[in-house]
């Protein structure tokens, strides 16, 4: 597994083919995650038969999914992330093994966006919140309740965001966590844009 002690700093990029982007209809996700100029992931929906392709069509940014993070430099798939079918917004992420490293689970609140970060015991390590009068901006607050991070969504300007559905956000975050730790925060990011981007009008 590619190591990510040195990076504190990440960029995900949704990349769209442009017949999605002129018929409207939703293909695979698929994003790119970098840190600076180097190319660290490449993570892609995985592609079901034609049941999913309806559940896909029918559900659009509700249905659920497995993507999975294939590491640049091996080209190995190292990361499976699914979201069960269910009402919940969840994420179950593991090895290509199989073995669970932790979930991201959003949570009810009135007034803001909510995400936990649990690792595998069950135990929150730390919150991704977004206010409602700022949804683009996500901040990590760790346990303390202190914010350390965030998870931003890059404004496309007036044409793009019109026009595709392709997001970028930009993550920051302690440079001491440990892997397991940060995949999970960079996970949460395809979980916040299936749920808040996806299929916007208003992005």
């Amino acid at each position: 597994m590619l190591k990510l002690q040195s990076f504190d700093t990440f960029q995900i990029n949704q990349e769209k083919e442009w017949g999605e982007i002129v018929s409207g209809l939703d293909g695979q996700n698929r994003y790119c995650v970098s840190s600076g100029a180097e190319r660290l992931f490449i993570a892609v929906e995985k592609e079901g038969g034609i049941i999913d392709r309806f559940v896909r069509v029918l559900l659009r940014s509700a249905r659920p999914f497995e993507i999975e993070l294939v590491n640049v430099e091996s080209r190995e798939g190292i990361i499976r992330i699914r979201r069960p079918f269910n009402l919940t917004n969840k994420i179950v992420v593991e090895t290509s093994l199989g073995v669970i490293i932790g979930s991201v689970e959003k949570r009810f609140s009135a007034n803001h966006n909510i995400y936990f970060v649990n690792v595998v015991d069950g135990d929150v390590f730390c919150s991704i919140e977004a206010r409602l009068f700022s949804p683009r901006t996500f901040s990590i607050k760790g346990a303390d309740g202190k914010i350390c991070g965030a998870v931003v969504k890059e404004w496309g300007g007036v044409i793009k965001e019109a026009l595709s559905d392709a997001d970028c956000y930009n993550i920051n975050l302690p440079a001491d966590w440990d892997d397991n730790i940060k995949l999970l925060v960079l996970c949460s990011t395809f979980l916040i844009d299936f749920v808040h981007f996806e299929n916007k009008l208003w992005r």
